[in-house]
């Protein structure tokens, strides 16, 4: 800038990020000044102020300098109870770090200058319950948050009447869950099939009861149980064989 006068001068006290050069002279002059970076988002303002000896002269200067830009799309995300990779778009021109606040997320990159894509993997829940975590980003002198909410593991068995006559019958069993999952009779009872004895996520399969020949009941368990150790039993309970014989007189 063109400072004008026909006496000596000199600048008063500067921000650190501004730098004047010279800070003092005489006369009209040329004076250079340099607006160092401004890492932060919120923009910031100042004001130079040239005085000149002995008389009660002044001529100010209004500094603006704008923020950094800094996007990053939703502070709130909704996932399942799966392992996965979720992708957030930075879009900034500054510098910028991410600390995960929980030891289920990850980050990465940390740290970037410029817009970039920052890689959340999240772990697998096996519990009941969903969970929330926590993704700091920070620009500058400001924070913002990501928050991840987790879906919890569901398991739900569906079935009808599991007490039968002697003869043969079949039970439709249903399963709702976001688990792999097994089945099986327990202590192997040969009298019992199933027709499916493993999935993942929903399904339904029937169990097959065999005709009961003898005269005593018999009882049985299917189990069904999921990777992550919930489990459900069902008891089956089957009517024996039985003659009666009325008296004729």
């Amino acid at each position: 800038i063109r400072l004008n006068s026909n006496i000596s001068w000199e600048i008063g006290t500067c921000p650190e990020w501004i730098t004047v050069t010279p800070m003092s002279g005489s006369g009209s002059q040329d004076v250079t000044i340099k607006v160092a970076d401004n890492p932060n988002v919120s923009p910031r303002n100042a004001t130079i102020t040239a005085t000149q000896a002995g008389l009660n002269l002044t001529s100010e200067l209004s500094i603006t300098q704008s923020g950094k830009s800094f996007e990053y799309g939703e502070s709130v995300i909704e996932c399942s109870d799966k392992q996965q990779e979720i992708k957030v778009t930075v879009t900034t021109t500054g510098t910028w770090t991410a600390q995960s606040n929980d030891s289920w997320i990850s980050v990465y990159p940390s740290s970037m200058s410029g817009s970039s894509e920052l890689t959340l993997s999240i772990d697998e829940n096996g519990e009941d319950d969903s969970r929330t975590g926590t993704v700091t980003l920070t620009i500058g002198d400001q924070s913002y948050t990501i928050s991840i909410i987790q879906a919890g593991k569901y398991f739900t068995i569906d079935y009808g009447e599991t007490s039968f006559g002697s003869t043969g019958a079949k039970l439709s069993i249903d399963v709702s869950t976001n688990d792999s999952w097994t089945a099986k009779v327990e202590n192997n009872i040969s009298w019992i099939t199933l027709s499916q004895t493993s999935g993942s996520g929903n399904a339904s399969f029937i169990a097959t009861i065999a005709d009961n020949p003898s005269v005593n009941k018999r009882t049985a368990v299917i189990v069904l149980t999921t990777a992550h150790n919930k489990s459900v039993r069902i008891p089956i309970t089957q009517a024996a064989r039985y003659m009666t014989v009325d008296r004729m007189n």
